[in-house]
């Protein structure tokens, strides 16, 4: 639900902004691998997103299987 939100958003404020260069990129994680995909320049940001979403699902898997 947050993920619609925040997309929405971007929508709407990318079309607020007059001219400039618009980036795009996205990251598909089946399972433990990322998909990454988009223009040159965010693609570097979205691995470093991949990287730390697969942590961030690394760390509460531990935490859940350990308390279980």
């Amino acid at each position: 639900m947050i993920g619609f939100l925040l997309m929405i958003l971007a929508i709407l404020l990318a079309g607020t902004k007059g001219g400039g260069r618009t980036s795009t990129g996205g990251i598909i994680l089946i399972g433990p691998f990322p998909i990454v995909f988009g223009s040159k320049d965010i693609v570097k940001v979205m691995i470093a997103l991949a990287i730390a979403m697969i942590a961030v699902l690394i760390i509460i898997n531990i935490i859940l299987f350990a308390s279980g």
